[in-house]
């Protein structure tokens, strides 16, 4: 669990170096009072390390994830993300795929 601002970063940052191109884009967007609900589609190259698993050159896409956020004072006071971190290692050649 990663918990405040340094880890969030963190996050980010081990994701940006893994894959330095990497885009997320937002598939669908719900707001209700203080919390925002989106689904998001991860995509990049996997050109630098990530944990152990070496720079594979290869293409990713992964989508249908989850994410909500609630909003206090304007800022993200506590989030939730669910998304397919098994797909994103099989694209990567780290697990077989699915048969």
């Amino acid at each position: 669990m990663l918990n405040g601002l340094d880890g969030a970063s963190a996050l980010l940052q081990a994701y940006a170096t893994a894959f330095p191109d990497f885009r997320l884009i937002i598939d669908d967007l719900v707001a209700d009072a203080d919390k925002v609900a989106f689904r998001w589609t991860f995509n990049g190259t996997h050109r630098g390390p990530l944990a152990d698993i070496r720079a594979s050159g290869k293409q990713v896409s992964v989508s249908n994830n989850v994410g909500i956020f609630r909003i206090a004072d304007g800022k993200v006071n506590e989030s939730r993300l669910c998304w397919d971190k098994y797909a994103l290692l099989q694209q990567v050649g780290a697990l077989p795929p699915s048969s």
